[in-house]
């Protein structure tokens, strides 16, 4: 009984961040940093007939929030094919490498188009964050290794600001 109450003490008292990683619960890992974000990009995408473009608008992470997040769910309610319960959860940021894991409901069958166009957004939208030169997406902790057509298995690298794809290998290209 007394190694029950110890136990239960210390999860109540430890701070999350004093958790050793292999220790903390799959899906919990903590969400970068926004101090260093007041502000993001949301990306917005423009469809031209087949052509997509796209543009941006500043916005303010919320003071409890994260800059990844508000910068990919932003976008995400930019794109009319994205259900609007389909949600970035969380974002974990390490060696310029970002895993996101989405809600369940961003799981589901889109156009090519719709593909393309939520993958560059996906892209770009990460690409203003110079910590992080490919993603990975997840949803229920494992891997979403592919969206429709597109092989997601190796990540995707994220276009820069000013840039129009990324370079295999150096996640940048020259502008058009």
């Amino acid at each position: 009984m007394l190694g029950l109450a110890a136990i239960a003490a210390y999860v109540k008292l430890t701070p999350a961040d004093k958790i050793p990683d292999n220790l903390r619960a799959q899906g919990t890992a903590p969400t970068r940093s926004t101090k260093e974000h007041g502000r993001v990009k949301i990306v917005d995408p423009h469809a031209n007939g087949p052509d997509i473009t796209y543009g941006h608008h500043d916005t303010p992470v919320p003071a409890e929030g994260d800059a990844v997040l508000t910068a990919v769910n932003g976008f995400l309610d930019q794109v009319p094919s994205v259900p609007k319960d389909a949600r970035a959860l969380s974002a974990d940021v390490k060696d310029g490498i970002a895993k996101i894991e989405f809600s369940n409901s961003f799981e589901r069958s889109y156009g090519s188009t719709d593909e393309g166009a939520i993958l560059q957004g996906l892209q770009r939208a990460m690409g203003q964050f110079k910590d992080v030169n490919k993603v990975y997406l997840q949803i229920g902790g494992r891997p979403i290794d592919s969206l429709g057509n597109v092989d997601l298995s190796q990540g995707i690298e994220v276009i820069r600001p000013g840039r129009t794809e990324p370079t295999p290998g150096t996640s940048e290209s020259a502008s058009n």
